[in-house]
């Protein structure tokens, strides 16, 4: 860095030594603002490095390499010194780097004081180790307040409770006369007699790791002990909130702990930023405040979050540029939630694969599995591991990912599991081996207390168990080893001789074989595991980018997809293909900033009318920018302007500036004024704006005359509307306008000019081509609406006014008050609204949400996106590039991809309310309540052309079937609800039509409501499954299974409470209700599939028999295999993008591989069934709820109530082309090295 910047003080040396004033004037930029870029402290931005070397006659191409170079340097050696601890916790002597808990150390000190038992209650990673080591006893050794009866403090002793606390702990509990050692061995107390605090840390350990019930009953009698008033001990547990209810269990822990508990919250947002930016003061260090932006909308309100952003703030110390912490290392790393795996790849990828499975035993043996709840860390002693993991363990604890402390190892924090892909697929994998492995280790360990004896020797069925599981004993320690030899051993004593003698024979040859075979092999096998290895590093860096790429998908579209593409080209795996495929479907395609640079913070700004062009008025100049590339294309120097400005032109290219004369026109691109003051100098309270393309100007004021002008009158409000080019005045308009009326409109054509009258009632139209002033013939109430709007916008034909009222966008003719079909936006008034250059599109945008409309058929937008920041001012249709461009606060422009929906067929005239793909994705079924009666239609799926219509029965109260095709294809069954006069049910009329001979269709009356059907084949009955007719709210969960074609109910189920509709498997025999029972209509067996979720909303089984997935009321899916016995994965989503809405529709591809979820808002997400642990690939929202999904080759199909069939691709190449051409190509020579510095460098795309 000082070479750096050492290299460019010479550069400006041999320019002559130009002083940084004259710099600043030839590139713009400031004097301090060059200077730093020389001073070595910080590398500086590009542009800035550019423009200096320019400005000094250097090579512009050789010092930007330098400056990747040195972007792109390693990072710094961790060798201390960090002011942030990583993954691990702070500790007593990590007091003053620790900050943001100052009220709670006190809050704890006081609750401390009046009770002897107290316990610290929060989530995984909250901090309440830190809080209790760092907090809490400093505080007490600096002689905190006292107890409230007295004694002083005696010691302080910290444990954690392990897997036989009661045996290993009990000298702990004797209070201290002279001091006693602490947690950390050292000496701490008084020395006078007084009360002994002890700090139980991890308290949740006392169930997950220990199984034995007497010895933890007798460890929760020694906390319980010290409430005793003679006790002399004060006890402080930490315990993980998720095992909270765990307390409850205990009764008198219970009641002990009612008013004792101080519960332990995410940081507040000042709070977190005293945890980042202090411990760096106080090294005299700076974080950029850009980075500590972002670090606290990161972490936000999650209660995890405190570990995973200390170690990133770690990872970006290492990668500090001079002494300041950048946003640039930030991101590189992957934030806060990939800085973790960024760290572990990066380790792991340089193991051999021999390394590699040393590593993943090491680790699987600190993790205890949850049993419904989280799972937990486990400290092993390092007697426990072999001598082998030596070289693994020191790795490990060198990255800061394990600890060592003594002789006992742990993993650094307990957020390393959930942080970590490839440990939580490990951990998913294993879980079952996992919790018989920590049930070997407690009872090997049993039998060595109890010296061997041969009755703690497993037997039976844990033997059998064990001996399938453990069939390679590598990964047990000496005494597991032995213990289950010795249990194998007392099993067949009788046979073990004659066994021994022939495994011996048996090992004789083999080792014979192997020795004849390594001679061969040697040389195979190394050359195979280079070639692994190499693998297995692509592999760790695809994963890593992927992970980043999700990082980057708001503040760096374009980086995100070409990363997402460059995962998948390096290695194909469920992550890349994720990646690869939201990349495809991303709409946010560009962020472009920077055009403030040198500007003032909040300059008035404009982005053209074609989106194009952004100009930017600072104080003394005016700049316009493409809005594509983010590259400046000219300035205009003009004293003061920013105290002048009063209006932009529509392209940006006039500014209308306040003078005492009236307003002058300003061109900003050749730099002259364009005309003399437009209005009269007598005018007050002024406003004006440019109309009709820029062609006119508009002005609004009070026209001072007379006695007015001697502050004796007020006068009265005028409008005048003036041409620019020629100035001249075209109309003089007064009346009934106040200053408090809305501003007036000019036409696009600028022909006429539309004002409110002073009470808000009218609308008045000025004809300024000398016709006739009149109202506009609109009902009084509709006039209102308008005048009260927050947003009014002529049409692109100048002939109608919209305006938004009552959550729509609305309407109207000016001559003939027809109302046009109107927007139906979000029930807020803030709407802008652009149109296209024709009127056939419109985009809206509304706080939370932008969306694009075609006018002519306006039932529901062709797409909608949900912002991640306010708009401001108009977003603008791109037609051209296929783009909506939208500037957010401070100059930033994004740019999304509509090009889908500009070439879509738009709204269909009629909306469907039922719809269901046949199996094979190439027709699509669809009925509506609009149609007559229960017809159906037939579709083609691939462009949603009527191939054909099924004639049903007149039914005209009837609401639109039920739809269900037979596996092929041929046969389609309806269900539709039917109500007598009274409107109450009878049943369900059941049509079954084959689909190729199109004749009227076979039906029956079930006396049955119908909540799914199934249809086996073409040749046998469909099965129908519901409640009876004559149940009203169904309490008791009552449901038949009728099979069509017969007049009694096939199956009977009771017993289902609480159940409100039902969905039957493709072979008929599983039925599942909503409240999760899960019945065998042939033996009447149940079985529940919840396991912590709500109320379910919506099932679906896969066509192979395989799966079942369930959605609950919170939109959470969760696979299970059919018979509801095992559950597989809860399949998780981003919070970002969009969890948001309910499911609408689930369906499963042919072979089961992938199950995609239809959401209300037209989104849609799909996940690959063998990786559930994955957060599956977005698809973004439409014009409304999924209706059908259908799964068709390597593409999937969807349909919603306007747009009867969308077509999303699934194939990663497909997707990989798509994200490629909205990404203009792929990673860039500077990207990669960035990126990927380890890896040659390939085109992508």
């Amino acid at each position: 860095m000082q070479r750096f910047a050492y290299d460019l003080r010479k550069l400006r040396a041999e320019a002559g030594s130009p002083t940084y004033r004259a710099l600043a004037e030839r590139t713009g930029y400031s004097a301090p603002t060059l200077s730093a870029a020389a001073s070595g402290d910080r590398l500086p931005s590009l542009p800035v490095l550019l423009a200096y070397v320019e400005a000094c006659g250097g090579d512009r191409a050789a010092w930007e390499a330098r400056w990747r170079e040195a972007l792109a340097a390693e990072p710094a050696p961790d060798g201390g010194g960090s002011p942030y601890p990583g993954l691990a916790r702070f500790g007593p002597d990590d007091r003053d780097r620790f900050h943001g808990r100052d009220d709670l150390v006190a809050e704890l000190l006081a609750l401390t004081g009046r009770r002897r038992l107290t316990a610290v209650v929060g989530a995984s990673g909250s901090g309440k180790s830190s809080l209790l080591r760092a907090g809490l006893i400093p505080a007490l050794r600096d002689g905190g307040p006292a107890p409230a009866d007295g004694p002083r403090l005696a010691a302080v002793r910290v444990l954690t409770p392990g897997e036989r606390p009661a045996r290993t702990h009990s000298a702990r509990f004797e209070p201290s006369d002279e001091g006693a050692e602490d947690g950390e061995g050292r000496g701490e107390g008084s020395g006078e007699a007084g009360d002994t605090f002890l700090v139980v840390d991890q308290f949740e350990e006392v169930f997950s790791l220990c199984h034995d019930t007497a010895e933890r009953e007798r460890f929760i009698g020694r906390v319980l002990a010290a409430r005793a008033p003679g006790s002399r001990l004060r006890v402080v547990i930490a315990v993980r909130a998720d095992f909270y209810g765990r307390l409850a269990e205990h009764g008198p822990l219970a009641e002990a702990l009612r008013d004792a508990t101080l519960l332990v919250g995410p940081l507040p947002p000042h709070r977190l930023r005293e945890a980042i930016v202090r411990p760096a003061v106080a090294e005299r260090l700076v974080v950029e405040r850009a980075l500590t932006a972002r670090l606290v909308a990161d972490t936000g309100d999650e209660p995890g979050g405190l570990p995973l952003m200390a170690h990133a703030l770690r990872e970006v110390w290492r990668r500090r540029s001079g002494k300041t912490l950048t946003l640039t290392a930030y991101e590189a790393i992957g934030g806060v939630q990939g800085a973790v795996a960024h760290t572990a790849e990066e380790v792991f990828g340089h193991f051999t694969e021999a390394e590699a499975a040393r590593a993943r035993a090491l680790l699987l043996r600190m993790v205890a599995p949850g049993d419904g709840t989280q799972d937990t860390r486990r400290t092993v002693e390092r007697a426990e591991l072999g001598s082998d993991c030596d070289a693994v363990l020191e790795r490990l604890v060198a990255a800061r990912l394990l600890t060592v402390d003594g002789t006992r190892v742990d993993l650094a924090h307990e957020a390393l599991i959930s942080a970590w892909p490839r440990l939580r697929r490990w951990i998913e994998t294993d879980r079952e081996r996992l919790r018989l492995h920590r049930a070997l280790t407690e009872a090997a360990l049993s039998w060595r207390d109890l010296e061997r004896d041969p009755g703690a020797l497993y037997r039976g069925t844990r033997l059998s168990t064990a001996r399938e599981a453990f069939t390679d004993t590598t990964e047990l320690t000496a005494l597991e080893g032995d213990f289950l030899a010795a249990s194998l051993a007392a099993h067949d004593h009788g046979v073990r001789a004659k066994a021994r003698a022939a495994r011996r024979s048996r090992a004789l040859l083999s080792a014979l074989a192997v020795l004849v075979c390594l001679a061969a092999v040697a040389g195979a096998l190394a050359w195979q595991q280079n070639r692994v290895s190499d693998r297995r590093a692509a592999e760790a860096q695809a994963r890593r980018i992927a992970s980043i790429a999700q990082t980057l998908r708001v503040s760096d579209p374009r980086t995100a997809i070409r990363l997402g593409v460059a995962a998948w080209r390096i290695a194909d795996l469920p992550e890349t293909r994720e990646a690869v495929r939201t990349a495809g479907a991303q709409r946010e395609v560009a962020t472009v900033a920077g055009f403030q640079a040198g500007n003032a913070p909040n300059s008035p700004s404009l982005l053209s009318d074609d989106g194009r062009v952004l100009t930017v008025v600072d104080r003394d100049e005016v700049t316009w920018w493409d809005a594509r590339s983010g590259r400046r294309l000219g300035t205009d120097a003009y004293p003061g302007v920013s105290r002048r400005f009063a209006a932009f032109s529509p392209d940006g290219g006039l500014l209308a500036l306040r003078t005492k004369r009236g307003f002058s026109v300003r061109d900003v691109r050749v730099g002259r004024t364009v005309t003399p003051p437009l209005g009269t100098p007598h005018l007050a309270d002024v406003e004006g704006e440019f109309a009709a393309g820029g062609r006119l100007f508009v002005i609004r004021g009070r026209e001072l005359r007379g006695r007015d002008l001697h502050g004796r009158g007020r006068g009265r409000m005028v409008v005048q509307v003036w041409d620019v080019r020629r100035h001249k005045r075209l109309a003089r308009v007064a009346g009934d306008i106040t200053r408090d009326s809305p501003s007036p409109l000019l036409s696009p054509d600028g022909r006429r000019l539309l004002t409110c009258t002073r009470d808000g009632r009218n609308l008045t139209l000025h004809p300024l081509d000398g016709g006739r002033t009149r109202h506009v013939p609109w009902p009084r109430a509709a006039q209102r609406l308008a005048c009260a709007a927050e947003s009014r916008v002529f049409t692109p034909d100048s002939r109608a006014l919209s305006f938004t009222a009552g959550g729509r966008v609305r309407t109207r003719e000016l001559d003939s008050a027809r109302e046009r079909p109107r927007l139906d936006v979000p029930d807020v008034d803030e709407h802008e609204v652009d149109y296209s250059e024709d009127g056939s599109l419109a985009v809206t945008s509304a706080p939370g949400e932008l969306a694009l409309w075609r006018t002519a058929r306006p039932g529901a937008p062709v797409m909608r996106y949900a912002l991640v920041e306010p708009v401001y001012g108009v977003p603008r249709l791109d037609r051209a590039d296929g783009v909506i461009r939208y500037q957010t606060d401070g100059a930033v422009v994004r740019a999304i991809d509509v090009r889908d929906a500009l070439a879509g067929s738009g709204s269909a005239d009629r909306p469907i309310t039922r719809a269901e793909f046949s199996p094979d994705g190439r027709t699509l079924a669809v009925a509506g309540s609009g149609r007559a009666g229960q017809d159906v239609e037939l579709r083609d799926a691939r462009d949603g052309r009527v191939r054909a219509r099924l004639p049903g029965r007149a039914c005209p109260d009837c609401p639109a079937p039920l739809l269900r095709f037979s596996p092929s294809g041929n046969t389609l069954v309806s269900a539709a609800s039917v109500v007598d006069r009274r409107g109450d049910p009878l049943g369900a009329r059941v049509f079954r039509w084959n689909v190729g001979a199109r004749r009227e269709p076979a039906d029956q009356l079930v006396p049955s409501m119908v909540d799914s059907i199934t249809v086996p084949g073409d040749d046998v009955p469909a099965l129908t499954s519901g409640s009876p007719a004559e149940v009203r709210d169904n309490d008791a969960g009552l449901f038949d299974v009728w099979e069509v074609g017969t007049r009694a109910p096939s199956r009977a189920l009771r017993g289902h409470a609480g159940g409100l509709w039902s969905e039957i498997s493709p072979d008929g025999r599983l039925v599942l209700a909503s409240n999760g029972k899960l019945t065998d209509v042939t033996t009447g067996r149940s079985t529940r599939v919840l396991r912590g979720e709500g109320a379910l909303a919506y099932a679906v089984f896969s066509p192979d028999g395989r799966y079942l997935a369930v959605v609950d009321a919170n939109a959470r899916l969760t696979l299970w295999n059919a018979r509801g016995t095992r559950r597989l994965g809860a399949l998780t989503a981003e919070s970002h993008a969009s969890a948001a809405g309910d499911a609408m529709s689930l369906a499963f591809s042919p072979d089961g591989r992938l199950i995609a979820m239809g959401r209300e808002d037209g989104g849609v997400r799909v996940w690959e069934t063998d990786t559930p642990r994955l957060t599956g690939a977005e698809y973004p929202a439409t014009d409304g709820p999924v209706l059908a999904l259908g799964f068709a080759g390597d593409a999937l199909r969807v349909a919603t109530p306007r747009t009867p069939v969308r077509e999303v691709p699934l194939a990663a190449a497909r997707a990989a082309a798509t994200a490629c051409r909205r990404a203009d190509g792929g990673l860039t020579r500077a990207q990669w090295e960035t990126y990927l510095p380890n890896l040659p460098f390939r085109d992508t795309c």
